[in-house]
């Protein structure tokens, strides 16, 4: 069994290159890398030809979106942690993994910062994200999947990604993981580059609305009223609001990942 399953998960990705040569460099040699392609019609399947040697699964394919890619990569996938590295995003060195697996943790779930890039690689946000330490941290926090190794048995035991969700699904994963008591360790490194032009980035509507909902379906009022001091009537807006602007504006407000990012 392979330490490490890399997914890749991609469809006409015009940066796949970023993402090959962060992944064929790594001085960490124990993983298999899948990689999952919606039938690309640009070159991005002879760009991964070209290092066909170095996968150990592709299939391209047409799929039903990117949960249902990443669930097929999750299926295939031998290794004791699952790395989602879709295309676009890389590793920030070479030397990443091993500087990773040397620390010899055993926590569920390990995860790091993130460097959130322009599609044009001009300008660069730091992702500095918290310790998960409470059952109520995904009201207001996330982490990055592309950041993220994960025990592939949390998959087996409790289920893969929500594929009825669009963009938010990975998050929803992380809280169900949580409630059932998974261990998250943090560790003070960055981890990869994050293109910040996918789907959960260019539609914010989509996103919050997706996130709203997640929101309702695992955590109470008394769960929020606990994270933030709010007054009753303006908490109670949150559970019944419709208008996504105003949403949008408790977003901002609240969810401390939006500070974060300028962090460093």
């Amino acid at each position: 069994m392979p330490k490490l399953s890399i997914i890749t998960v991609c469809k006409n990705q015009k940066d796949i290159q970023d993402t090959i040569d962060s992944i064929i460099c790594q001085t960490f040699t124990d993983f298999e890398w899948i990689v999952i392609d919606g039938a690309s019609v640009d070159d991005t399947v002879e760009k991964l030809k070209k290092v066909i040697d170095k996968i150990d699964v592709f299939i391209s394919e047409p799929d039903k979106g990117i949960y249902n890619a990443m669930n097929k990569g999750i299926k295939c996938a031998k290794g004791e942690y699952l790395l989602f590295l879709n295309g676009g995003d890389n590793l920030v060195s070479c030397d990443t993994l091993k500087n990773v697996f040397d620390l010899n943790l055993n926590a569920d779930i390990i995860y790091g910062n993130t460097n959130m890039v322009n599609s044009d690689n001009s300008f660069k946000l730091f992702w500095n994200v918290d310790e998960v330490k409470e059952k109520d941290y995904f009201v207001f926090n996330n982490i990055s999947h592309q950041s993220s190794f994960i025990k592939k048995e949390l998959f087996e035991k409790y289920g893969m990604y929500n594929e009825n969700n669009k963009i938010c699904s990975d998050t929803e994963a992380f809280c169900i993981f949580l409630h059932n008591n998974a261990e998250f360790k943090k560790i003070e490194m960055t981890i990869s580059n994050h293109k910040n032009d996918g789907i959960s980035s260019v539609n914010r509507k989509k996103t919050l609305d997706e996130r709203h909902r997640m929101i309702k379906k695992y955590y109470t009022e008394r769960d929020i009223r606990a994270k933030i001091n709010l007054k009753n009537s303006f908490l109670e807006k949150i559970f019944s609001i419709k208008n996504i602007d105003v949403y949008k504006c408790i977003y901002v407000l609240g969810f401390k990942i939006i500070i974060q990012m300028y962090g460093k």
